[in-house]
């Protein structure tokens, strides 16, 4: 359930415009995807889940790469007005928003691809929009802290 993003695609195209900052990537994301933008700053605001996560590594071990684009992980960091380490960032929103523009293949496939495909929710019996960059409700974010805590 991806809202017809091709997120391999943009996150291609990110990891271009970012180099120079994140003004044109902030632009290129809000009119590519502007769902994500709205879930990023709505889990960044006074209540949102953020506080709850700390920081990762921005390596996958079993990969031997960088998870996400440093530029990518920058621009998102901007959005929730935060200030974020790109090798050690917070983990809430690499695991999520991070994830869905990580263009490395695991062992196990692409990172987004457990955003992107629906067998977590079918494991719970949730609605397959739950764990997905566009949830019927909440935020992909919200929603996977939610999961994390039951």
């Amino acid at each position: 359930m991806s809202d017809g993003i091709d997120f391999a695609a943009l996150a291609e195209q990110l990891e271009a415009v970012t180099r120079t900052g994140t003004d044109r990537g902030r632009r290129l994301l809000q009119r590519r995807a502007p769902g994500i933008v709205a879930q990023i700053r709505r889990d960044a605001a006074r209540f949102g889940p953020l506080s709850f996560w700390g920081r990762c590594r921005n390596v996958d071990e079993l990969a031997g790469a960088t998870i996400v684009d440093p530029g990518i992980l920058q621009l998102i960091a901007d959005i929730a007005g935060r200030n974020m380490s790109t090798t050690s960032p917070h983990a809430g929103l690499q695991h999520t928003y991070g994830y869905l523009f990580s263009r490395i293949e695991t062992p196990y496939g692409f990172k987004r691809e457990r955003w992107l495909e629906t067998e977590i929710e079918n494991a719970f019996g949730l609605h397959p929009t739950t764990m997905g960059p566009a949830p019927q409700h909440g935020t992909l974010l919200a929603n996977i802290h939610s999961a994390m805590t039951w």
